[in-house]
């Protein structure tokens, strides 16, 4: 399964290969609430039914 990552409510997809600010994100020292939103794609004919997708998004964190 693929999927689109976006970034709050804003429709165009995030570039995750691009360098990316979560400083206007932080909500206490060392703590960020970043509202990440996806969109699964079908990669198959097969019927698919809806519901509840879990999933993890792993950040690798750099400093310049």
């Amino acid at each position: 399964m693929g999927y689109y990552l976006y970034l709050g409510d804003n429709s165009d997809v995030l570039d995750v290969s691009a360098p990316f600010n979560i400083e206007s994100y932080k909500t206490a020292e060392g703590q960020y609430a970043i509202p990440f939103k996806a969109k699964y794609l079908k990669l198959t004919d097969n019927s698919v039914q809806s519901g509840d997708v879990l999933s993890s998004l792993v950040m690798r964190v750099a400093q310049d």
